[in-house]
C-alpha cells in the first residue's frame, strides 16, 4: 500500500493540469465547487466497465458455459457476450435514472413515476446502443458463416466493444450533473469533458498501480498522462456536444426550421415519432458513434502489431496525434457560437417562454418577408429580361 500515495499524487498532477487548461478555455467559467462535484461523480462512470470486464465477460460467461455446453460454440459465445453487454448497459441506464428520480422525490417531493419518465425521456436514448447491437450481430453472423471466425471475440471486435461501452457509461452519468442548471450546449459539453477527465484519472491509477516498478512504467505513465487522458477528454467532449444539442432539441429544431425553413427527416421515421424525439435520437447517435469510433481507432492503433521502423509511427505517434487533434477540436467547439447560445434560459426569469414565442414569431415574419421580397425581385428581373 506504500506505493499508492505516490501513484495517486503522480496521477492527479496531469489531471489538474488538463482540467486547468480546459477551465481556462471555457468562456463561461463554472464554480470550482461544481467542477469538483462533476469530477467525483464522473469517477463512478468506470465502475460498470470494471464490473463487466472482471465479472460478467469472464467469470459469469464461463459459469454459463459450464452449465450449458452449447454456449461454447463460437457464434453462441459471441452473441451471449454481446447480448449481456447490451442488457448490462440498459440495466445501468434504468438504475441511474431510478436513483436520480428517487433523489428528486426526496428533495423536491415530486411524483416518482412522473419524474422517472421525464428524466429518462430528457436524458437518455437507447437508439445508439440498439443500432450498435444490430450492426455487430450482422457482422458476427457474416464472419462466423463466411470465415468460421468470430469478429466480436477477435482483438479488433473486443477493442471496439470496450471503446463503445466506456463511452456509453461516461454518457449515462449525466442525470447526476443537475441538468436544470445546463443553459447551453457548451455547458453540457464541458460537464461531459470533466466526466471524461475523471474516468481517465481512475483508469490511469489502475494502470499505474499494476505496472509500478516495471521497465515500462515511465513510458506508460507519460503516454497515459498526456495522450490517453486527452483521448478520454476529447471523445467525452464530442459526445457531450451532441448530447447538449439533444437536450435543447426543441429550441435547436426551432432555430433550424427558422433558418432552413424545414427540417428533413427520413420517410420511414416520420410516422413512428415526433420531430423532436427524432432530432434528439439522431443527435445522440451521431455523437455516440463518432466518439466510440475515434476511441476504438485509438485503441487499435495503440495495440497494432507492426514490426520494423513503422512500429513507433503507427503505434505511438498516430494515436498521440489523434488525441491532440481531438483536444484541439473540443477546445474550438467550446468557444464556438453554437455552444455559447443560452438555450436553457428559455422559460426562466431571464427569458419567459411567452417572450421567446414572440421573438420566434418576429423572426419567422422577417424570414417570410425576406422570401417575398426575394420572389418579387426575381419576378421583376424576369419581366425586365422579357
Amino acid at each position: 500500500m506504500s506505493k499508492f500515495p505516490f501513484i495517486f499524487s503522480a496521477g492527479l498532477v496531469p489531471i489538474i493540469l488538463w482540467g486547468a487548461y480546459f477551465y481556462a478555455k471555457n468562456p463561461r467559467k463554472q464554480p470550482i465547487k461544481e467542477i469538483i462535484k462533476i469530477f467525483i461523480l464522473g469517477m463512478f462512470s468506470i465502475v460498470p466497465v470494471i464490473i463487466f470486464d472482471k465479472w460478467f465477460s469472464r467469470q459469469f460467461i464461463g459459469e454459463l458455459q459450464e452449465i450449458w455446453p452449447f454456449l461454447n460454440h463460437l457464434l453462441a459465445h459471441a452473441i451471449l457476450q454481446l447480448g449481456l453487454l447490451i442488457l448490462f448497459i440498459i440495466t445501468f441506464v434504468l438504475l441511474f435514472t431510478v436513483i436520480s428520480a428517487i433523489g428528486l422525490k426526496c428533495f423536491y417531493h415530486l411524483k416518482w413515476s412522473k419524474t422517472f419518465t421525464i428524466l429518462y425521456n430528457k436524458l437518455y436514448s437507447l437508439s445508439p446502443i440498439l443500432i450498435f447491437f444490430s450492426i455487430f450481430l450482422i457482422i458476427e453472423v457474416a464472419f462466423n458463416l463466411g470465415k468460421a471466425e468470430s469478429f466480436i471475440l477477435s482483438f479488433a471486435g473486443s477493442s471496439i466493444i470496450f471503446a463503445i461501452s466506456e463511452e456509453y457509461f461516461k454518457y449515462i452519468i449525466n442525470p447526476f450533473l443537475v441538468y436544470k442548471k445546463i443553459h447551453s450546449v457548451g455547458n453540457a459539453m464541458v460537464n461531459a469533458l470533466y466526466v471524461g477527465l475523471a474516468f481517465a484519472f481512475v483508469e490511469n491509477i489502475l494502470f499505474f498501480y499494476f505496472s509500478f516498478g516495471s521497465d515500462e512504467f515511465t513510458t506508460l505513465f507519460l503516454y497515459r498522462s498526456f495522450f490517453t487522458t486527452l483521448l478520454h477528454v476529447g471523445t467525452s467532449g464530442i459526445l457531450g456536444y451532441f448530447y447538449g444539442i439533444s437536450l435543447f432539441s426543441e429550441s435547436m429544431l426551432t432555430n433550424y426550421e427558422i433558418e432552413k425553413s424545414e427540417y428533413h427527416i427520413p420517410i420511414f421515421l416520420r410516422k413512428s415519432a415526433n420531430k423532436e424525439n427524432i432530432f434528439k435520437s439522431i443527435s445522440i447517435t451521431q455523437g455516440f458513434f463518432l466518439a466510440a469510433l475515434l476511441h476504438a481507432l485509438f485503441n487499435l492503433l495503440l495495440n497494432l502489431q507492426v514490426g520494423g521502423t513503422l512500429n513507433i509511427a503507427l503505434t505511438k505517434v498516430l494515436p498521440a496525434a489523434l488525441a491532440v487533434f481531438l483536444a484541439i477540436t473540443v477546445t474550438l467547439l467550446i468557444r464556438s457560437k453554437n455552444c455559447q447560445i443560452q438555450y436553457g434560459l428559455i422559460g426562466s426569469k431571464a427569458m419567459p417562454e411567452a417572450d421567446f414565442e414572440k421573438l420566434r414569431l418576429q423572426i419567422s415574419v422577417l424570414q417570410h418577408t425576406k422570401e417575398i421580397q426575394k420572389a418579387n425581385q426575381t419576378a421583376a428581373e424576369a419581366n425586365e429580361n422579357h
